[in-house]
């Protein structure tokens, strides 16, 4: 963010999906997609912090994120046109 000159204390960032899924690799955590029931379920809390926040700008950085914009499922390919 700051190498791109995008001052941290003016943005606001969350997830579009409020739980961790992960999968147990030895020590590790693996984190899992979520599914589209799983993104469908968290748009509410998603959508009330939009609103409580009042953004000027929401910008997606990733499928899930843009998933969770949209009312129906995207794939960020055809989003960005790719």
């Amino acid at each position: 963010m700051a190498e791109a000159g995008v001052d941290r204390g003016r943005i606001y960032v969350t997830n579009a999906v409020k739980h961790f899924k992960f999968e147990p690799r030895g020590k590790r955590r693996l984190h899992k997609r979520p599914n589209a029931n799983e993104i469908k379920i968290c748009r509410r809390w998603l959508f009330d912090e939009i609103e409580a926040i009042g953004p000027r700008l929401i910008v997606a950085l990733g499928a899930t994120a843009a998933q969770g914009l949209k009312r129906d499922l995207v794939r960020l390919k055809r989003i960005l046109r790719l």
